[in-house]
């Protein structure tokens, strides 16, 4: 968000295509005319008209986030289709996680070993890495131990969601939520 309002966040057209329309009680219009009228009113919510992307960011589903993310990490050199303890270490670091519990690097291992064991696999699939997430999640914040879900979305929108293909994915999904309620 705060890239947002520091105006960082880039404006990119999705629907350069002018014949693609919607129909509304019998009205049509082109997702290009409605797009153009959803940019960003960085002045705030008393000048703005129309849907803004700022108002969704927060209401992409965590899944979506969790996805994006476990996609990301495969593509780091060399390209994989799960993570390894080593992609998991790296990405661990790069995002500071558990940064405020003592011996994080031990932790850090310690959860994938955790989940390797669970899934009797040396790699993780999208299904171990939601629950490790969950299971940092829980570590990184033990007050919320009984609101994993809670848990979760702290820890992805402190950490994770600055990771910068996670970051525009998720600014395009809260544009084309802006777009489609403008329709």
């Amino acid at each position: 968000r705060k890239q947002y309002d520091d105006g960082d966040v880039p404006w990119e057209e999705m629907f350069s295509d002018k014949l693609v329309q919607v129909e509304h009680f019998n009205v049509r219009i082109t997702l290009y005319s409605i797009e153009s009228s959803c940019q960003d009113c960085i002045d705030g919510h008393r000048h703005q008209i129309h849907q803004q992307r700022v108002d969704y960011f927060q209401k992409i589903p965590l899944i979506r986030i969790l996805e994006e993310t476990f996609n990301t990490i495969c593509l780091w050199h060399p390209v994989a289709q799960g993570i390894d303890h080593v992609r998991w270490a790296k990405f661990a670091r790069k995002m500071s996680l558990l940064s405020s519990v003592k011996n994080s690097a031990h932790e850090v291992y310690m959860a994938f070993i955790r989940q390797s064991k669970i899934q009797k696999k040396r790699r993780l699939d999208m299904e171990g890495f939601t629950n490790i997430i969950k299971d940092v999640a829980i570590i990184q914040e033990p007050k919320l131990r009984d609101n994993v879900e809670e848990a979760v979305a702290k820890l992805l929108w402190d950490n994770i969601v600055m990771l910068s293909t996670v970051n525009k994915m998720i600014w395009n999904e809260a544009k084309l939520m802006a777009i489609h309620a403008e329709a």
